[in-house]
């Protein structure tokens, strides 16, 4: 990917005006109208969502797990790109120090 620097870093000027979504099997998503799926590079890079509730946090936490956003494009009207948001309850995985 030629938009992605040798330190990892993204190089914004070089990047598509869209990206093409492929599901988990590697296939380009299609939408109802026959065209594939494609966000605009300006969705692509936008900042996530706002956390949720810091009640929803806590409770979480009392029960040991953390709460994950699973964000998915989807197709939306006229070929637009629209987003599904899920928060799901996962357990807490504790950190493990590195041995020495």
């Amino acid at each position: 990917m030629p938009w992605i620097r040798d330190d990892g870093t993204i190089d914004r000027s070089k990047t598509p005006d869209f990206f093409t979504i492929e599901d988990e099997t590697g296939q380009i998503v299609t939408c109802p109208d026959g065209k594939p799926l494609q966000i605009p590079e300006e969705e692509f890079f936008a900042p996530p969502p706002p956390p949720p509730p810091a009640a929803r946090l806590e409770e979480a936490a009392e029960r040991g797990n953390v709460l994950v956003l699973e964000r998915k494009p989807a197709c939306g009207p006229n070929g637009s790109v629209r987003w599904i948001e899920t928060w799901s309850e996962e357990p807490a995985i504790a950190a493990v120090p590195p041995s020495s």
